[in-house]
């Protein structure tokens, strides 16, 4: 029987058997004709089709769908009796392959990354010297001379390792050859993926667990937070105010040892701040960013405040972060002891697996003094 009924899926009994009826009466009534010793089953042909469009046409929608699902869309293509294109010979595979884009990852940008811990130590060591001592005017005679002493003290903290893989078998690789898509490379770039966002996870949260410090968890760095909730509607003079005695922290408790050079925050807390209008006696109207910007004064320019969204909500729900720190080799400093790196790959069997791996030691604050994280309520 020429019908294509065997490939279909029904939903009702009755709809088989009505199908199987007229291919049946058809069949008898219509004997095949032969034409140069071939069969020719014409008639039978043309009398399948009608009728299955017949039935389709008096089956509800939903069941005459679910017909129609049992089959290759491009069977159908220009109507049941075929047509001059496939639909799938008109249908072009654009090039470019969509991705969904991934947030910024700040934490190897905004602060110091260093490379002094070599890969296979398994800890690193930093000695801090502590001096204490006075002095007198000498006057002669058996008068006690005051002392002066040192003492040293050791921090060790652990290095870590990140790792990830990616693992594909010999006929996945066979299909992504044969469908043009690059298989191991967007695989192993995955897997690059999700070792750089935990390693952008580590220098802002830190993971008191593996003993793995990190912006949030530094143990010595002071923390201050805003008793006010900055909306739009907020006073600019105490939103700025408030901002000023961060910046000055630093400075005014190490006795102007410790100068800030940057400042990083939420991106809510930014954008408050640079849309807020500062109105001075001048009657001059920047923003409140700007304007602390442009009169801090630890000389930090425009260009070195910065937002991240890894400070949104960082002290709780609506609480963004600020913090106020030195660039440098004593300030925050990322301890990267070795970047992402593949090792050759490993078969067994029919698959393959391409391991990935970083090794990471930690933030360091070595003039913890330096610095100053804030917290401010933010309601947009």
């Amino acid at each position: 029987m020429s019908a294509i009924i065997a490939q279909g899926r029904f939903d009702a009994v009755a709809v088989g058997e009505q199908i199987f009826r007229e291919a049946a009466f058809a069949n008898q009534a219509h004997p095949a004709h032969t034409a140069n010793g071939r069969s020719m089953d014409r008639y039978r042909q043309d009398s399948n089709t009608r009728m299955f469009a017949k039935l389709l046409g008096e089956v509800p929608a939903r069941q005459r769908a679910s017909l129609l699902a049992g089959y290759r869309q491009d069977a159908h293509a220009g109507g049941t009796g075929g047509g001059l294109f496939l639909a799938r010979q008109l249908d072009q595979v654009l090039d470019q392959v969509l991705r969904e884009p991934l947030p910024e990852l700040s934490g190897l940008t905004a602060f110091g990354v260093s490379r002094k811990v070599k890969p296979g130590a398994r800890t690193y060591t930093a000695r801090r010297l502590y001096e204490a001592g006075s002095a007198t005017i000498y006057r002669g005679g058996n008068q006690p001379i005051p002392r002066s002493t040192l003492r040293q003290r050791e921090e060790q903290r652990p290095v870590r390792h990140l790792v990830s893989a990616f693992e594909w078998s010999l006929f996945e690789g066979q299909s992504a050859d044969f469908g043009n898509f690059s298989l191991v490379t967007e695989g192993v770039q995955t897997a690059n993926n999700a070792i750089a966002q935990l390693l952008n996870s580590l220098i802002w949260n830190g993971s008191t667990v593996d003993g793995i410090w990190g912006i949030l968890n530094y143990p010595w760095l002071d923390k201050k937070v805003s008793a006010d909730t900055f909306t739009p509607a907020s006073d600019p003079i105490d939103v700025k105010a408030w901002v000023m005695s961060l910046l000055n922290y630093p400075q005014t408790q190490s006795k102007e040892v410790f100068v800030p050079t940057d400042v990083i925050m939420g991106g809510n807390l930014f954008r408050l701040l640079n849309d807020m209008p500062m109105s001075v006696t001048n009657g001059s109207n920047i923003s409140v960013l700007r304007y602390i910007a442009e009169n801090n004064s630890q000389r930090i320019p425009l260009a070195n405040f910065k937002s991240c969204w890894e400070l949104n909500d960082a002290g709780g729900t609506g609480i963004d972060g600020i913090l106020v720190y030195r660039k440098d080799a004593q300030g925050v400093q990322v301890q990267m002891v070795q970047d992402t790196t593949s090792i050759p790959l490993q078969m067994q069997g029919f698959q393959t697996t391409q391991y990935l791996y970083s090794s990471y030691g930690g933030v360091t604050i070595f003039d913890v003094g330096g610095a100053v994280l804030g917290f401010a309520p933010v309601s947009e």
